[in-house]
């Protein structure tokens, strides 16, 4: 039998691993889960932007810059903290931890292909010089970078923004990867019977 396929055996060891919340108890594991299932439902079903300053002028003409929060970011990190709530029953749940590694490899392949290495000037034999730090990451929107000088290659420049049109695609590429891990820790809910009503007797 593949070892991916759990048998009478493992799901009996199992039931008996997974706690119990008592319903008098002042903590309701279902409850939670609920309510960070709900955020992240709240959060995908608007249109998903990116992050961006609203300017606005007051009266005097004196300008206002508002943040505008970027929805993608958001519903990740409402799936990111539903997923650490359930981080124990995901530690027994041997089908989302073979997709949780599969989830990883293609996280890293999608930061690998959109990241920025980071640059800083530095003293040479040659006098000052931007020369990699080799620290990766993906910039903020607008963020000030460093890039080769396309009038003169042996130098840098430094440009706000040039970066935005990888970070965007990152964000959207990514998006779509945690659509892929809220559905799955839906599945594990559906599983465990948190939302099912279960008559209690004594």
């Amino acid at each position: 039998m593949p070892s991916d396929v759990i048998g009478e055996e493992d799901d009996e060891d199992d039931i008996f691993e997974t706690p119990e919340y008592s319903p008098k108890s002042e903590f309701s594991k279902p409850k939670k889960v609920e309510e960070a299932v709900t955020n992240c439902i709240n959060a995908r079903g608007k249109e998903m932007c990116k992050g961006f300053w609203n300017t606005k002028l007051t009266k005097d003409g004196s300008p206002i810059r508002t943040w505008v929060e970027d929805s993608r970011k958001v519903f990740i990190g409402t799936v990111i903290a539903l997923r650490n709530l359930l981080a124990p029953e995901i530690s027994r749940d041997k089908n989302f931890k073979k997709f949780e590694e599969n989830f990883n490899t293609s996280k890293q392949t999608l930061f690998t292909n959109y990241s920025y290495t980071e640059k800083q000037l530095e003293r040479t034999g040659e006098g000052m010089k931007w020369v990699s730090t080799k620290r990766k990451m993906i910039p903020e929107i607008d963020a000030i970078i460093v890039h080769p000088n396309p009038t003169n290659q042996s130098s840098a420049k430094e440009t706000r923004g040039y970066w935005n049109l990888y970070t965007n695609a990152y964000y959207d590429e990514l998006l779509l990867l945690y659509d892929e891990v809220f559905a799955q820790v839906n599945i594990l809910i559906d599983s465990l019977n948190y939302f099912k009503q279960v008559l209690h007797y004594g």
